[in-house]
């Protein structure tokens, strides 16, 4: 953990998306939170740097700093004292009550708006815009990206070029940028839930699309010219 932020403890609840992480951990001292995170963790730190009174400090040779400030911070507590989210929300010892499957029903999943910021993972264009960008592309950019190519459409994946289209967040289970799965549970419980097996779910507010594992390739210069060519493209 080499990263951290001092929060009022009020703002515990926004934290909740958080709680199946292993690598976040959370000490309560007084009226103040103090969450731990590894540096790695980008969108943990994107969310929780967001929230109102966020003090962040980094862990730096040995001594946790405020940014911009070469003085240490004496009074971050040690967040090897610290515990995970779900201890913290669900402070309780949990018991499974097991339950017949006849008597649950069915999850609906819907989109709501969201403007938490997320990496970007996946990115739909135009094939006549892939085909451009593709003509003048360095090889190394071009090998980079992995395409699962629809008609004129194409979904994009890998290290994404700077094309406009539609943008997702996620892994197996891509969400329109802006938008999160309501309820926002983790990514594996939606996927199965969904039931998209191996294959990867593209959610937009339109609906879902299930695109299968074996439509994604390595793009390459060549293919988009025959492809380009297929679909009548200039």
């Amino acid at each position: 953990m080499n990263a951290c932020a001092k929060l009022p403890v009020e703002v515990l609840p926004h934290l909740a998306r958080w709680r199946d992480r292993g690598d976040v951990r959370v000490v309560v001292r007084d009226s103040a939170l103090w969450v731990f995170w590894p540096a790695s963790a980008e969108e943990v730190a994107r969310h929780v740097l967001a929230l109102p009174g966020a003090e962040p400090a980094t862990l730096h040779e040995g001594s946790w700093r405020r940014p911009r400030e070469s003085l240490p911070v004496f009074d971050v507590p040690d967040p090897e004292g610290g515990v995970l989210l779900d201890r913290v929300l669900f402070p309780e010892v949990l018991t499974a009550t097991p339950v017949m499957r006849e008597a649950c029903g069915k999850m609906i999943v819907r989109l709501v708006r969201d403007d938490c910021p997320r990496r970007t993972t996946a990115l739909r264009v135009s094939l006549a815009a892939l085909a451009a960008w593709a003509d003048s592309a360095l090889s190394d950019d071009i090998e980079a990206v992995e395409a699962a190519i629809s008609g004129n459409e194409v979904l994009l994946r890998g290290r994404l070029p700077a094309l406009v289209g539609e943008r997702f967040w996620g892994q197996r289970l891509l969400i329109a940028a802006g938008w999160r799965p309501e309820p926002d549970l983790a990514e594996g419980i939606l996927v199965e839930a969904l039931g998209f097996g191996e294959d990867c779910g593209v959610f937009t507010p339109e609906g879902v699309e299930v695109v299968p594992a074996e439509a994604f390739g390595p793009l390459t210069r060549a293919g988009v010219r025959l492809a380009s060519r297929a679909g009548g493209v200039a």
